[in-house]
């Protein structure tokens, strides 16, 4: 049914923010740019790609978000958090895991 596709496009593409570039097809390049809010504090989720698996995960308590993110090997991300800086995971980073707080 189609209302179940949109919501999981909507949790995928605004809540955790995970989206590929027009030159990064299939995942290879990839922004990832999650929104928790009051109403949605807590979300967790595997998407399973073409160069492997994408994981996202955000906790808010007391004020402070909490930010599990892992990406493939093989591909490149840049991940966007409020009030930070972008941080690069894969490629020549080397790094494929960002767990911090913000």
């Amino acid at each position: 049914h189609y209302a179940y596709g949109a919501v999981f496009s909507w949790v995928i593409e605004y809540a955790l923010g995970i989206k590929t570039t027009e030159s990064g097809a299939g995942y290879k390049e990839i922004i990832i740019n999650p929104h928790p809010n009051e109403n949605l504090n807590e979300l967790k989720a595997v998407l399973k790609t073409p160069q492997g698996e994408i994981k996202v995960c955000f906790k808010t308590e007391n004020g402070k978000t909490n930010y599990d993110i892992e990406v493939p090997p093989s591909s490149t991300a840049t991940v966007i958090l409020k009030g930070k800086s972008p941080v690069k995971l894969g490629g020549e980073s080397g790094k494929t895991t960002l767990k911090i707080t913000v």
